[in-house]
């Protein structure tokens, strides 16, 4: 007699690869601070955005003030 005679279900159980990874939480002060030390000059954005999209490109605006 068959597993499928008795009525009995087969399970699997189905191990897939993953990731660790470790995970940082910021303040807003924390990272108001990088944004702060991350400005650019105008002149400095124009050349940087010259230089990847080619002489006369508007630079694109900032995601956030």
């Amino acid at each position: 007699m068959n597993d499928a005679d008795r009525g009995a279900t087969r399970q699997r159980l189905r191990v897939k690869s993953g990731n660790v990874v470790e995970i940082d939480l910021y303040s807003d002060a924390q990272i108001a601070e990088w944004d702060a030390a991350d400005r650019l000059e105008d002149g400095e954005r124009e050349r940087i955005v010259g230089a990847v999209t080619g002489p006369g490109q508007r630079p694109a605006e900032p995601p956030y003030s």
